[in-house]
Parts: structure tokens; C-alpha cells; sequence
């Protein structure tokens, strides 16, 4: 979408906005979007398909100006810190803890998955004014600091 607005190529823009559109089609309240390849949704739960989303949805937002998807990139932005959550360390799992089998765990998200998640979240503050979710940002960077202190 940013290309195709940096290039003044609407057709490039449009075509950005279909795909979204199609990924956004397999959203479920509570379970958010699925994993597409081509024309197939393949699994759930996985936390950079939603960060992805979302901040696809606030490029939509900020391309367009509709308030859809600013709307729909909120009800993700509730689904991650929700579902993904790890209390004990203050990060977002990797994979929501629904869509594991029993007994396992979740392990934290690898370091990028967690910097668009909190770019999301500031994001989404920055247009909204929700406190919460510039919090939640700050909160979440300077626990994957903490966790990934040994990764150069």
C-alpha cells in the first residue's frame, strides 16, 4: 500500500487492499485471523499473522481514512494482548496458548514478532489516544530487551 501511494500507482494500491480484504475475510472474534497460502486458511494462532494484519489495517487506515479498518485493526490489537499474553515474562507468546496441544506451553515470540507487535500498539495509541496500548508497548520492548539481552 505505501509503495503504491509513494508512486501514485492507485491500481498497486487497490490490489494491496483486495489481499487484505481477503486475509481479513477469515477473521473470527476471539481467535483472530487465519494463516492464508493462495486460497487456503491453514491454522490460527499465530502471533506475527495478526500483527501483520493489524498493521496492514493501519496502512488501510492511513491510506483511505476509513474508520472500518481502524476498527477492525483494534479488534486485533485486543486479541494479541488477550490471547497471546505471558503473564510470567511480560512478553507475547510465539503461538496463543488455545492452539497448542495439551500440555505444551507457549514460548515467547522471537524478537521481531514482538517489535511489530509494540509497533502496532504504539500505532495503534498514536491514532486512538488508548493510553493502555502505548503502555502495553513500552512494557512489552523493555521485556524482550530483558529477555533477548544475549541476542546481537
Amino acid at each position: 500500500m505505501r509503495l503504491g501511494a509513494s508512486r501514485k500507482r492507485g491500481d498497486w494500491q487497490e490490489v494491496a487492499l483486495e489481499a487484505l480484504e481477503r486475509v481479513f475475510s477469515t477473521f473470527e472474534p476471539g481467535s483472530g485471523v487465519a494463516h492464508v497460502y493462495g486460497d487456503d486458511a491453514l491454522g490460527r494462532g499465530h502471533l506475527e499473522d495478526q500483527t501483520s494484519v493489524a498493521l496492514a489495517l493501519l496502512d488501510a487506515y492511513s491510506l483511505t481514512g476509513e474508520d472500518e479498518y481502524l476498527r477492525r485493526s483494534y479488534q486485533i490489537l485486543e486479541l494479541l494482548l488477550r490471547k497471546y499474553g505471558m503473564e510470567d515474562t511480560g512478553l507475547l507468546a510465539d503461538v496463543a496458548n488455545d492452539y497448542l496441544p495439551a500440555k505444551l506451553t507457549g514460548a515467547p515470540a522471537p524478537p521481531e514478532a514482538l517489535g511489530e507487535a509494540a509497533t502496532a500498539l504504539a500505532w495503534g495509541w498514536a491514532i486512538s489516544g488508548e493510553g493502555s496500548w502505548r503502555d502495553e508497548a513500552h512494557s512489552l520492548l523493555a521485556h524482550a530487551f530483558s529477555h533477548y539481552n544475549d541476542v546481537g
